[in-house]
């Protein structure tokens, strides 16, 4: 079969795979970026993201641009598939310069078939590109006399047919370097291998130069750097990480290759040492690409990308030495289970991110084009609804300083983002939920900043020191401010002492509470005691001293402290809360008492309500930044324990 139906049929199994999948995936969290600093070329013809100057190198984002411009704003998703096309089409061109084409034809499919290649080529992010232009610069480089031949044969291009190969070349090393600075270990081995074979470069490092030259100047002058990176502040670290790199990056490099191709690798690998010598260009490759993974600080498979059709190639070296019927076989059998890894992979993946696209042209068509939002996914939100976005803060307690300093009106929470602060998903349920998108297995939310909900919270006191008696009438006068209701636990020591006090707070409106008599503590075990002191970093002499240590001191403290408060109020308390939190860890040993004396166990949120009390709706919260409260963690029993009257 000819060379031209090879390549057919490798790009119709191409399209057909990729584009079947391209659907069900959205837009990458890096691809958002892109496609903004794309978007922004194409519509305003300026480099910018969320109105900053762009920080990464601009040859996808300028493919995006056209891409965009041509077939509107999901024109992205075009990018990837083809030029992973491109480069399929270069390994087979590759492959068939050394080997039979139906063997360049499989080795082919099997660089498709390899996950992370395949999962890659589906998704917006430059890795694919990268690869297609560095593999494109190899085949022009092994092929630069014949390119200049058929240039000189069909143009007769004077005084420059016999540099075209080398500008070409110049042209595609330039691109690589403009699309990942990372490019400049993959073409090191041009340049290295060219000059053992002393073969002119002065084209090629001046056409390179010459294209990089208006990048750099532009990065200077924006950014006072030549070639600026949104990543150059990972470059400090450069060199870290080596344990994981053998133990994460290469283990999962070899699953993704095919393990069996991986082995059947490394004797191609002794082989062409042997017959090329440790300067071969692909063996160059190889090692650099393992360099530049090694002491890139981020282990990830992906930056090792560019290994997997190296070692496709030493593998078929290997297989050269084989029947050409076994050949064909082992390689049929291993696309065969790349195709079901890859399978495997796709399918567990897919819809990732499609969710994005709905929040984003939400925000676009029912938001002002001044609005802010706040979410974890700003870029691929950014993207979509063109409004300017900003990521929250992984610490909670600068949260509001964000909301404020960035007058963002919207909050998008999506499940997408590994690296969501945790808080962010209950946090902002106190805003009015606009907005919700669910998909197979994640959900976006979409909340008004502007628009906050009313918040019950029910607002309490523990009254157990005479210190606090001169506090009450500063503490009423708040309350009447903010329209705010109260209830008062108040110790039977207290009560006793002040009874005109503790009548007044009654006669406002607010429930008194039992706070026990000397505020002890219902703790009937030196165990549970230790358990307490624990929970507050409290001393179990501490603790233990101040508990009521049996069930009939506990029985009598509850009958006292009624009483005095009753006597001063002219009604029962019924609701009591335990001091420190602290019922016994038994909790039979606890409630029994509570119940058979009609007491509510620490009723913060569960009042005795009287006819003559008013009815506060204003919240306090605003006043005192209250939004919830909760137990201590290593409580057996629950200290918000609700008890029928």
């Amino acid at each position: 079969m000819s060379r031209r139906r090879y390549l057919l049929i490798l790009v119709f199994i191409s399209v057909v795979t990729i584009f079947w999948y391209v659907p069900k995936y959205g837009l990458l969290y890096d691809g958002g970026l892109y496609a903004s600093l794309g978007k922004s070329l194409s519509e305003k013809g300026v480099y910018v993201f969320n109105d900053i100057p762009g920080d990464v190198p601009p040859i996808f984002s300028l493919f995006l641009a056209v891409l965009i411009k041509l077939f509107g704003e999901m024109g992205i998703v075009l990018a990837s598939p083809l030029m992973a096309i491109i480069m399929l089409v270069t390994v087979y061109l590759l492959f068939e310069r050394e080997f039979d084409p139906i063997v360049a034809f499989l080795g082919a499919l099997l660089l498709l078939f390899t996950p992370p290649i395949f999962y890659y080529a589906v998704n917006v992010v430059r890795d694919i590109p990268l690869l297609a232009f560095v593999l494109l610069a190899y085949l022009v480089y092994l092929e630069i006399d014949s390119l200049n031949k058929f240039f000189e044969k069909r143009f007769k291009l004077p005084m420059i047919h016999e540099y075209i190969g080398e500008i070409v070349l110049g042209i595609l090393i330039a691109l690589a370097l403009l699309t990942k600075y990372v490019a400049i270990f993959y073409v090191a081995p041009i340049f290295i291998h060219a000059t053992r074979e002393k073969k002119r470069q002065r084209v090629v490092i001046s056409t390179t130069l010459l294209l990089l030259l208006p990048w750099s100047i532009w990065s200077y002058m924006v950014h006072g750097t030549p070639f600026v990176s949104h990543s150059s502040y990972l470059l400090k670290s450069t060199g870290s990480n080596f344990g994981e790199f053998f133990h994460v990056s290469i283990p999962n490099f070899v699953k993704w290759a095919f393990a069996p191709i991986f082995l059947i690798s490394l004797p191609g690998v002794v082989q062409n040492v042997r017959k090329k010598g440790p300067f071969d260009i692909y063996l160059l490759l190889l090692v650099f690409t393992f360099v530049s993974g090694l002491f890139w600080p981020v282990k990830d498979t992906r930056y090792l990308m560019m290994a997997y059709p190296i070692i496709i190639y030493f593998a078929l070296q290997t297989l050269s030495n084989f029947k050409r019927e076994h050949v064909l076989i082992i390689l049929a059998i291993s696309v065969m289970f790349q195709v079901y890894y890859t399978y495997d992979l796709m399918e567990a993946n897919k819809y990732s991110n499609t969710l994005f696209k709905d929040a984003g042209h939400w925000l676009r068509d029912n938001t002002p084009e001044d609005s802010k939002v706040l979410s974890q996914s700003y870029r691929p939100i950014y993207y979509f609804s063109g409004r300017l976005t900003y990521q929250p803060p992984q610490d909670q307690k600068l949260i509001e300083r964000y909301i404020q300093s960035y007058g963002t009106s919207y909050a998008v929470i999506d499940t997408y983002e590994k690296v969501t602060p945790a808080y962010a998903y209950t946090y902002f349920d106190r805003y009015e939920l606009v907005k919700t998108f669910k998909g197979h297995s994640h959900e976006i939310k979409i909340y008004d900043l502007t628009k906050t909900l009313h918040l019950d919270v029910i607002l309490s006191f523990d009254f157990e020191s005479q210190n606090g008696v001169n506090n009450v009438p500063k503490i009423l006068q708040l309350l009447k401010e903010y329209n705010a209701n109260a209830t008062f636990y108040v110790s039977g020591e207290v009560a006793e002492r002040n009874p005109l006090t503790i009548k007044s707070l009654d006669e406002a409106g607010y429930e008194i509470g039992s706070h026990g008599y000397y505020h002890e503590f219902p703790i009937f075990s030196e165990e549970d005691a230790s358990i307490v002191a624990k929970d507050f970093n409290k001393s179990l002499e501490y603790v233990w001293d101040r508990s009521v240590k049996t069930k009939n001191n506990y029985l009598e403290i509850l009958i006292n402290s009624r009483q005095v408060i009753e006597e001063a109020t002219g009604t029962k308390p019924g609701s009591y809360r335990s001091p420190l939190l602290t019922p016994s860890m038994r909790s039979e040993d606890h409630t029994s008492e509570l119940q058979s004396h009609s007491f509510i166990s620490y009723a913060v949120f569960c009042l005795k309500k009287k006819k003559k009390r008013k009815k506060y709706h204003n919240p306090i919260h605003k006043l005192l930044n209250l939004y919830s409260l909760s137990p201590p963690t290593h409580m057996p029993l629950n200290p918000y324990l609700h008890l029928p009257f």
